[in-house]
């Protein structure tokens, strides 16, 4: 899990290539056994223009 959280604050840096990266990083957060990643991650997915633009601004 900590990584997963040091993996996710890292992309809040805003180089390129953040919106894949956000790609896997929830196809990683979806393979742990951990049910509040998941729901984070559906979060994310709901709005993947919206956060692939905040993750992606300086």
């Amino acid at each position: 899990m900590a990584a997963l959280v040091t993996d996710f604050a890292n992309m809040l840096t805003p180089p390129l290539g953040n919106a894949a990266k956000l790609t896997h990083w929830i196809g990683q957060a979806r393979v742990q056994d951990l049910p509040f990643l998941h729901s984070y991650a559906t979060g994310v997915e709901r709005a993947p223009a919206a956060v692939a633009a905040a993750l992606a601004t300086p």
